[in-house]
């Protein structure tokens, strides 16, 4: 030893200054993983819709609708454009409202709730 002196007072400031920074970097990594989207993996072939150990079946129509909503994440797509898009011509628009509500109480147990979301005077959007 030299002779330098280690005050219990140095101890505890240096416990408290390593509890801090051990809380802060268990913070940051939260804050990260919390970042990190979680992704829904579609299988065209089979019309499933999978996030992590859940996977829902969906028919051909409603896969179709999904994967229009998907494929346009965070941005709202008019209730017009899916119809012209999906539904052949005579059918009422009133159809994607249909669907919308089939696809939210499929998707629901797998994705959470909230994901397909209307748009007041647009029409709808997939959010993550």
């Amino acid at each position: 030893m030299t002779g330098d002196s280690i005050s219990y007072y140095d101890v505890l400031a240096f416990a408290a200054n390593l509890s801090t920074a051990l809380w802060e970097a268990r913070a940051q990594a939260e804050n990260e993983l919390a970042k990190r989207k979680k992704l829904p993996t579609l299988n065209p072939n089979r019309r499933t819709v999978r996030l992590g150990d859940r996977t829902v079946t969906l028919t051909e129509k409603e896969y179709a609708l999904f994967t229009r909503l998907y494929e346009a994440r965070g941005e709202a797509v008019s209730r017009e454009a899916l119809h012209r898009d999906l539904w052949p011509a005579g059918t009422s628009p009133k159809e994607v409202d249909v669907y919308i509500c089939y696809l939210r109480e499929k998707l629901e147990p797998v994705l959470g709730a909230g994901r397909i979301r209307a748009v007041r005077g647009v029409g709808y959007r997939y959010a993550e």
